[in-house]
């Protein structure tokens, strides 16, 4: 369910990804994927410029355990999301916290 989900998002169409990873989370609460599913709701949602709703899951998926390895995408798309809503301060703490945290990611 996640690889169709994310093959989804990858094709652009942001709506049916979106359902497909909230159906997923909501499924599978305990899945060591639900995290990930988390950050790509955020990301449907920026896509579909839905900013602030982005916003509040990123921002809720930051406040719980963060796995490691999807801590430099979540700071990326929070930073993101803080400069399309115009906070350019919020988004440069974010960017400044990417580079300080995550020195080595793409």
């Amino acid at each position: 369910m996640f690889l169709l989900a994310k093959d989804t998002y990858d094709q652009a169409d942001f709506g049916l990804s979106l359902d497909l990873f909230n159906k997923l989370t909501q499924d599978f609460p305990n899945s060591h994927l639900f995290f990930e599913a988390q950050l790509y709701i955020g990301q449907c949602l920026f896509k579909s410029d839905r900013f602030i709703e982005s916003r509040e899951i990123l921002t809720k998926l930051e406040k719980s355990y963060v796995p490691y390895d999807i801590q430099d995408r979540l700071l990326l798309w929070l930073g993101q999301v803080y400069f399309k809503v115009k906070d350019f301060k919020q988004a440069q703490d974010y960017f400044k916290k990417l580079i300080k945290e995550c020195p080595n990611s793409d």
